[in-house]
Formats: C-alpha cells, structure tokens, sequence
C-alpha cells in the first residue's frame, strides 16, 4: 500500500518532521489493522449451481476459531452475475472456513474457476 498517497490525501497543515511522524505511526497502525487477520487463498470451481441450491466448500485459514467473523469471496462472482449469487463464509471448526455458494436466480449459474480468498475478523477480547 502506497501510504503516502494514502495520508496525502487527508490535508495537514504540519510541516516536516511532524509530517513524517504523523505518516510513520498512521503507517505503523495500519499494518497493526490490515495484517492482523487470518486468511487464505485457493483455487476453487463452485460448478454449475442449480435455481435455488447452494454449493459449499470448506478452506484452511490457519488460526481462525469457531465465533470469529467469515467473509468470502471469489474472482468469478463479478458484476455480471453477483446479483444471482450470494455468497456467504463462518468459521465452522479450528482453522476451517465454510464458505457457501447460493443461487438466489431462476435458472442455474455456472461459475468458473477462480481464486476463493477467506478472511477472518477476530473480535476483541
């Protein structure tokens, strides 16, 4: 991430070293935010999914626990079909997302293959 066009956007009247620091510890707690989530990346086809139906898969995301918050998506699900598809994730056992495919159409879509990414949002204890 590009943090300087990031922070460049927000006007500061500040000059110099104040600028710098004010970047350095707004990047520094970005990377505490965007980083600290369990994910994961892999290949999937959801096939054809039938009026109605929901095809679902499961994916490893290496420490996520049962109660965290899923999300989901994959590369196929664009604007040409997102709105007969819905897609929705949670943390089903240790490590395991479940993620679930719905056709909410009246006719089967049939997504291709693409890259299934799984993200999981540990709530504060």
């Amino acid at each position: 991430m590009n943090y300087g066009t990031f922070v460049s956007r927000f006007p500061l009247n500040v000059s110099g070293e104040i600028a710098r620091a004010v970047s350095d510890q707004f990047k520094d707690l970005l990377d505490q935010i965007l980083y600290k989530f369990p994910q994961a990346k892999a290949t999937y086809d959801p096939g054809s999914i039938n009026a109605g139906a929901t095809a679902l898969t499961t994916i490893t995301v290496p420490g996520a626990t049962v109660g965290d918050v899923a999300l989901a998506s994959h590369s196929d699900v664009t604007t040409s079909n997102s709105n007969y598809v819905n897609i929705s994730a949670k943390v089903t056992a240790a490590d395991t997302v479940t993620v679930y495919f719905t056709n909410t159409y009246s006719a089967a879509v049939d997504l291709a293959s693409g890259v299934l990414t799984a993200v999981v949002i540990k709530p504060e204890s």
